[in-house]
C-alpha cells in the first residue's frame, strides 16, 4: 500500500506559507489540504478554499468523530486537519504549527516532510498589516 505523502509548511504568521502553498499547488499539481478553523473569516478570504470555517460545535462535533488528523488551538480559535481533505494517491501540501506536525509524525500511515518558512519580521509585519482591515498585531 502507497503511504500517504504529505509537505507540512509551518513558520510564523505572515512568513508565507500560504503563498508557497498555492505556488506548489499551482506549478506541481500538488493537493492543497484546506485545514479547518474556528475563526472568523478576514477579508477575502472563501470558505472551502482558504479554510473550512467551522463553529465551535462542529468543529468539537469532528474532534468526537475522529475526524481530525490532527488539532490545535492557536488564541482563542481551533485550527485542525479533517482526516478527508487528504488524498491518498498524491503528494499533498498544507501548513501547520508545531503541535499539529508533531501529532502528524506520530501517524505510520502518512509520511510527513516539515518544511520551515522564515522571513525576516519587517516583511512579516507587513503582510499581516496589508491583509486585514483591521489587523491584531
Amino acid at each position: 500500500m502507497k503511504q500517504t505523502t504529505v509537505i507540512a509548511l509551518f513558520g510564523p504568521s505572515g512568513a508565507g506559507k500560504n503563498m508557497i502553498l498555492n505556488y506548489l499547488n499551482d506549478n506541481f499539481g500538488f493537493h492543497r489540504i484546506v485545514n479547518s478553523t474556528t475563526r472568523p473569516k478576514r477579508d477575502g478570504e472563501s470558505d472551502g478554499v482558504d479554510y473550512n470555517f467551522l463553529s465551535l460545535e462542529e468543529f468539537s462535533a469532528a474532534v468526537s468523530r475522529g475526524e481530525m488528523l490532527e488539532y490545535t488551538s492557536f488564541r482563542e480559535w481551533l485550527y485542525g486537519t479533517n482526516v478527508n481533505e487528504l488524498e491518498k494517491n498524491d503528494i499533498n501540501v498544507g501548513f501547520f504549527n508545531i503541535r499539529g506536525i508533531q501529532t502528524l509524525l506520530q501517524n505510520t500511515d502518512i509520511k510527513i516532510i516539515p518544511v520551515f518558512i522564515s522571513v525576516s519580521d519587517k516583511n512579516r509585519l507587513i503582510r499581516q498589516l496589508n491583509r486585514e482591515l483591521e489587523p491584531d498585531c
